[in-house]
């Protein structure tokens, strides 16, 4: 059985490192490796390492850590189908869920069969035609704390 609480916890450490990050009081690096940091310390307690990162999934790239705008592509890499994910094995991303730009790159990289990112993105629209939010950015951060809403503060 998997533990939600630590996932929610480091959630909310990944929430005020995003605003800090936002208000330039980080850098991107500093974020980075914060966020990393949170994906990654889920495992001291049996958490999901989605769970600790929710809060940015909708709107930012887990690659170049951009904002991305609302109903632009952002990719999940799990999505992606016939991949051989040997070549990522130490890479570390933010999130699964990659802007066109860094998708089309990582895609390139483990395939670069000519077409191949474009191909990708087009099935994964297609798979996903009735929930655009798996391949769209919502251009805001989640409104809750996977699923239960935020303590004010």
């Amino acid at each position: 059985m998997s533990c939600h609480d630590i996932g929610r916890g480091l959630n909310s450490v990944v929430r005020r490192t995003a605003r800090l990050l936002d208000e330039g009081r980080i850098d991107q690096e500093a974020a980075r490796e914060i966020f990393l940091a949170c994906r990654k310390a889920v495992h001291w307690c049996d958490g999901n390492e989605g769970e600790a990162t929710d809060v940015v999934q909708p709107c930012m790239c887990g690659r170049c850590l951009r904002i991305v705008t609302a109903g632009e592509g952002l990719y999940d890499l799990w999505d992606a189908q016939g991949m051989t994910w040997e070549k990522l094995r130490d890479t570390a991303f933010v999130t699964d869920r990659l802007c066109t730009e860094c998708f089309d790159k990582v895609i390139a990289e483990i395939n670069p069969e000519e077409g191949m990112p474009e191909e990708q993105r087009r099935m994964i629209e297609e798979l996903n035609a009735e929930e655009p939010e798996r391949w769209q950015s919502l251009g805001r951060y989640a409104f809750d704390n996977n699923g239960i809403p935020w303590p004010s503060e």
